[in-house]
């Protein structure tokens, strides 16, 4: 029996198509992230947090970063960043979900007061929160503490034009949010020579 075999049909290589994507890593702040092909799925991408946008696919849910990844981004910034940290404290004291400052805070702020004088510099005050209550109230909480801050230091003899304000609320843990303690360290202010 004769077997016939089949000729092979010529075909055109099939076109490559290169797909990009880019990782954001975010060692501070929050950043909003999308696809603009995907408008309408924006991302919000906050302390030591990262994220893959694909070209073709909305932004996936952000990732917590490696030790590995975060000592090797915070070593680039280093080299580049042009902030000096002042002070930071979680020793000023507010009344519970008020920007009340509590006269036992008077003695850490009347510091802060010397050393501006001191350095005569500009200064940001940063507010921050724990990771109780809903994000957006504790964004306004830490904007209000950081003015009230601003309120205390213009009435102790510091220029108002020597001070700017930032609140974070809870976007920028130093320690974890399940713990007392955690929590403590997180609601802190931070003051930032600008200039």
């Amino acid at each position: 029996m004769k077997m016939r075999q089949a000729k092979k049909k010529y075909e055109e290589p099939a076109e490559v198509e290169t797909l990009y994507s880019s990782t954001v890593y975010s060692i501070s702040g929050i950043t909003e992230l999308n696809n603009p092909k995907y408008e309408d799925q924006k991302v919000l991408l906050s302390y030591q947090n990262k994220i893959t946008i694909k070209e073709n696919e909305p932004p996936s849910n952000p990732e917590k970063m490696t030790d590995d990844e975060i000592s090797r981004m915070r070593s680039v910034l280093n080299s580049i960043h042009t902030e000096e940290v002042l002070f930071i404290s979680d020793k000023i004291n507010f009344e519970v979900n008020s920007a009340t400052i509590l006269p036992n805070s008077y003695a850490e702020l009347d510091k802060i007061i010397k050393i501006i004088k001191e350095k005569n510099v500009r200064v940001r005050i940063e507010g921050h929160t724990d990771n109780q209550g809903t994000a957006s109230f504790n964004q306004t909480l830490s904007i209000k503490r950081a003015e009230s801050i601003k309120k205390y230091l213009v009435k102790k003899g510091i220029e108002t034009e020597h001070l700017e304000i930032a609140g974070y609320g809870s976007s920028k843990p130093v320690a974890s949010n399940t713990t007392p303690a955690g929590r403590s360290l997180n609601r802190r202010v931070e003051f930032i020579i600008i200039e």
